[in-house]
Formats: C-alpha cells, sequence, structure tokens
C-alpha cells in the first residue's frame, strides 16, 4: 500500500462498526422485507449516513414477497416419525408419497423419469443435484432440503421460496412457474435429514408433509448513497459497494456484519472524497432474503444505461468477519481476481490462505448480463469445517436464530472491512481500470480446448476466435505509458460489457437466471455441450441440444468478434 491508501484504509474504526451491528441485532432483529422493522433498518442507515455528511435517498421499491408460516413433516413407514421442519414453498397443502434421495447429479440422471409422485430428499447446497422446478417437470410431488451443518445438530433453516424459480420481481411466466404452478418444499434439520436419508437408502419410505408461505405484495426498502470528489457530476464512472440491510431473526453474520462495514467506509471514504477519481455508489439493498433480490434487481433494470455507461464494479458484502475463519475466499470476475487477491495480500499479509474462485450466481450479484464485474471478498472457513459441518461454508447457523453476535470476531470483521475499503480506493483512484481480460480469455480457450479434444462438438471456429482476441490482447496491454487513459477506461468497460454475459450467464444480456446456477467454468452458455454426454448421437435429444449449442455458439463467437474490434480500433 501506498501512504494514502494506508492513510485511508487505518481509518477504519472497528468499534464504530460494532456499534452499527449490535444496534441491528439487538434493537431490530425481525429485519425481513415487508416488515416494519425493514423500514425501521432503512432509517436507521439513512440516519448514520446524515450524521456523516452524505444525503441517502431511501427508495420504497414494490416487491412480492414471502414469509414462513408453518410447516409439518410425518413419517409413516417404515416406522411412524414426526420430524420438525420449516417452510419453504407451498399453501399448505398435504403432500403424501415416498421419499426418494438425490444426492448428487449422477443420481438425479438415474432417477429420471421415475419421480413421478415422489417426494424428493437432498441435501442443501448452493448447487442441487436437481432443482425444485427440474423435479416439478419430472412430475415430482414436493421436496425437502436437509440443512447443512454437524450431525448432530437440526437447526432449522429459513430460507428465500421465490429465488429457486426466479430473480427478481416475477414477469407474469416467471410468476406462474414460481408460485402458481411450483411444488411445495420444507427444509429439515443435518440430523433429521441424516435419518430420512439413511432410512430411505435401507428401503422404502412414506408419509407426508405440508409447507405454507405467506405471500403478498410489499415494500422493500433500499437506501442509496453516492460518495466521492465534489466535482464530479452524475455522468462520472462509478463503483457499486452493496449490502442487504434485511435479515431472517437475528441476522448477526448475514447480514448485520455487511451492512456496518459499509456505514463505516461510507464514513471514511466520505472523509476522504477528495483523493478519489470516481464515484462510490453505496447500495443497501433489502428483499435479499424474501424477495427474491427485489431491490438491486429493480436498481439494474431502471438504471440500465446510466449502469452501462459508468458502473466499474459491483462490490457485494456478505457475511464479513466469521469468529474462526482462519481463511479468506475471493469470488470475482477473472478480470478482477489478480486485483483483489493483491488487495487482501497488502491487508492481511503473506500468511492466511486465499481461496480465488469465479464469481457466482448468489448474493444480489445480477449485474453479469448488463456486464458489471464484481468481487465479494470475505473471511472463509477452512475446508474441512466446512465438511464437518455438512458442507456449511457460511457456518452452520446460517438463516437461523442461531446468527448471534458470537458468530463474528471484531478482529475479522475489521480486517475484512480494510480488505473491502482497500479495493474501493484503488478501484476509484487508479488512472487506468485494473481490467485484465487477458485471465478471462485464458478461461475462455482452456475450457473450449477442453471441448475441442472431447471429440463430442466441433468448437474449432470459436477457439480460433479466442485465441486471435488473446493475441489481440497482448498488443493492448503493451506498455503502460503507450495508452491515452480515458480512451483505455472506454474500451475496458466496453470489454466488459461484450464478455460478461456469454461468460456468466445462461440466459443473456436482459434475462436473469436463477440462484445458484452452475457458474463455476468459463462459457457457461454453452454448457449444453457437457449434456451430449448423456444422449445417443444421433437422438432426438442429442439433435435438439445440438441446435441449441449452434445458437449459444453463435452468441460467443460475436462477442468475441466484437471485443477483438475494441481492442484493435483502440
Amino acid at each position: 500500500m501506498n501512504e494514502i491508501e494506508k492513510k485511508i484504509v487505518g481509518q477504519f474504526d472497528v468499534a464504530k462498526a460494532w456499534s452499527h451491528v449490535q444496534h441491528l441485532v439487538e434493537k431490530l432483529p425481525g429485519r425481513y422485507t415487508g416488515s416494519d422493522q425493514e423500514r425501521q433498518s432503512a432509517e436507521f442507515i439513512a440516519a448514520r449516513l446524515r450524521e456523516i455528511g452524505v444525503e441517502p435517498q431511501i427508495q420504497p421499491v414494490d416487491s412480492w414477497l414471502g414469509v414462513p408460516d408453518g410447516a409439518t413433516m410425518r413419517i409413516e413407514a417404515p416406522e411412524p416419525i414426526d420430524i420438525p421442519c420449516a417452510p419453504d414453498t407451498g399453501r399448505g397443502q398435504l403432500i403424501s408419497g415416498e421419499f426418494i434421495v438425490i444426492e448428487t447429479p449422477e443420481e438425479a440422471r438415474q432417477l429420471a423419469g421415475k419421480l413421478t409422485g415422489k417426494i424428493v430428499v437432498i441435501p442443501y447446497s448452493y448447487s442441487y443435484p436437481i432443482t425444485p422446478e427440474e423435479a416439478r417437470k419430472q412430475g415430482a410431488a414436493g421436496m425437502i432440503y436437509g440443512n447443512w451443518g454437524p450431525s448432530d445438530v437440526d437447526i432449522l433453516r429459513v430460507t428465500a421460496p421465490q429465488t429457486w424459480t426466479y430473480w427478481g420481481l416475477p414477469d407474469p411466466d416467471a410468476f406462474r412457474i414460481g408460485e402458481q404452478e411450483a411444488i411445495p418444499q420444507a427444509h429439515i434439520g443435518r440430523q433429521s435429514y441424516e435419518r430420512v436419508r439413511d432410512l430411505c437408502r435401507k428401503g422404502k419410505v412414506t408419509g407426508s408433509f405440508s409447507a405454507n408461505i405467506r405471500s403478498f405484495w410489499g415494500k422493500s426498502h433500499q437506501v442509496i448513497a453516492d460518495v466521492g470528489p465534489d466535482h464530479l457530476g452524475d455522468d462520472a464512472d462509478f463503483m457499486i459497494m452493496a449490502a442487504h440491510h434485511d435479515s431472517w431473526n437475528p441476522g448477526a453474520s448475514d447480514d448485520g456484519g455487511g451492512v456496518a462495514v459499509l456505514l463505516e467506509a461510507a464514513r471514511v471514504l466520505h472523509g476522504a472524497r477528495q483523493s478519489l477519481r470516481r464515484k462510490v455508489r453505496f447500495m443497501f439493498v433489502s428483499g435479499h432474503e424474501n424477495g427474491a433480490y427485489a431491490t438491486s434487481t429493480w436498481y439494474l433494470d431502471n438504471h440500465w444505461q446510466a449502469l452501462r455507461e459508468h458502473a466499474i464494479c459491483f462490490s457485494f458484502t456478505d457475511n464479513p468477519g466469521f469468529a474462526n475463519a482462519p481463511e479468506f475466499k475471493i469470488e470475482a470476475n477473472e478480470e478482477l481476481m489478480d486485483f483483489a487477491l493483491a488487495c487482501a495480500r497488502d491487508v492481511v499479509g503473506d500468511e492466511p490462505k486465499i481461496n480465488v474462485h469465479r464469481a457466482n450466481k448468489t448474493a444480489d450479484r445480477g449485474f453479469f448480463g448488463i456486464g458489471v464485474p464484481g468481487i465479494y471478498t470475505r473471511g472463509a472457513f477452512t475446508q474441512a469445517q466446512a465438511d464437518a459441518w455438512g458442507g456449511a461454508f457460511l457456518g452452520y447457523w446460517n438463516h437461523s436464530n442461531h446468527d448471534t453476535l458470537d458468530k463474528i470476531d471484531p478482529v475479522n470483521l475489521e480486517r475484512n472491512a480494510r480488505i473491502r475499503l482497500l479495493e474501493a480506493v484503488r478501484l476509484c483512484s487508479a488512472e487506468i481500470l485494473p481490467y485484465d481480460f487477458r485471465r478471462t480469455v485464458a478461461g475462455m480457450r482452456e475450457r473450449l480446448e477442453g471441448w475441442q479434444a472431447d471429440g463430442r462438438y466441433d468448437v474449432s471456429g470459436t477457439l480460433a476466435l479466442a485465441r486471435k482476441f488473446a493475441e489481440h490482447l497482448d498488443a493492448f496491454y503493451g506498455p503502460a505509458g503507450t495508452r491515452d487513459a480515458a480512451r483505455t477506461n472506454e474500451t475496458l468497460k466496453a470489454l466488459a460489457r461484450e464478455l460478461s454475459w456469454i461468460n456468466y450467464t445462461y440466459k443473456g444480456r436482459y434475462g436473469q437466471d436463477i440462484f445458484g446456477v452452475d457458474l463455476k467454468k468459463p462459457l457457461p452458455i454453452m454448457n449444453s455441450i457437457d449434456e451430449l454426454a448423456h444422449h445417443a448421437a444421433g437422438s432426438p435429444m442429442d439433435l435438439m441440444l445440438r441446435a441449441r449449442i449452434r445458437r449459444d455458439q453463435n452468441k460467443v463467437e460475436d462477442a468475441l468478434r466484437a471485443s477483438i474490434a475494441l481492442v484493435t480500433s483502440s
């Protein structure tokens, strides 16, 4: 860090941040969207911003919301067992049938066509072996999620019902699929899940469950505030720093800590605003937990052109400062991975392990289509810890009444916050944006080379374009002194707009993929190539998949040609 960066980052006051967490957890613990406490939370945030000289806006957004309203589950055979559960989706109807466990995508493929009338039981994760919509299409009657956590813990998870079928305020088709046609779903604790799973592995298990979600139209309250040099106008570039202020009771780590980090970051950056070249737009979003990411998606839809022209990064802060979390995790678009890692190392040094991954479709990160790169940096548990907790990489208490103040370590919170602050300072003060698309295209090339070597589908033309683009990028990233900063930044933003949607979406520029879709590998828009392995060559499904792949391949090739044109003309 240079001296200016050290001075700014060093001004983060963890005591001030901790006081914000305490207020949210102790005074406003029930701040789910649609509640009076959620509105009070927005007012609290706005008041704290005004105290530091920043003028916020509270934006009430019409939202379709859902809150839990009771659930039951009972095994009838081979032995009667009443199982505690929590609702996810449903209108209280009693669903009876045989329970069937699916723990892996391979099991889901093996059971394809055999789910009619069944109640599908799966382990909770961010990447399901089978989605509720896939199960519905196959005739399943309902779905049960087994919560993560240690085997001897039976914590019930509270979740948002809508995000498995749509993202943001639903259009009529999404509403029909997500609300009117969705199969009932409920959650059980880890201990109960393992008991049900073991029974199903031994033989036929029958029983029933019900789940009731109270759905309604309501308001999500989002708080927006800009921090930046006094001379910048509305046409200035900006990064977004976001956290969700709605939470399930009490919501200490998720996301009282994130709100506290952003409030303190706003204070620090406002004091240092004249040293920045760009603005920081603080977004305290809502509708995160029980509104399918309502306000951030509304903001994207209704500020599309401003975001397309001027947004440089979507930085999300969620679950920062976990207690007993010795590592860090970075999820970012490839072009910002090296930048984000350098920021983290400059704050925490060489000792902690830092895991760097491609960004995924969670946590209000709905900006892939428009092409705004993102960073999400937080403290992380070791893989051994998560494995011992049934995969609970966000802590087995996540989304439960066990998410209390003791789940945050103020020391870890401060370290996490200083990383986020340094990211913001560098993004908003750098003469040239720190995007490195050579890493982005390298990932694309590797994926395309793998598909070409596999031989199921010819991507040689696409691969040739990717290689050509890589060559031109090497020339584009020549000596920095030879580049005009303003022109280079416009080219870099334009590249992000062209490449993000082919590299991080299935639905393209204007659609929204659902929560947790598989974005682990580059070019997911062409993932149907992998499905060819499960169908005989020349079969009807093989032929239909090839038609889809060709269309998606055209999208990728168009984006690569446009990107080549950008770097060769800049």
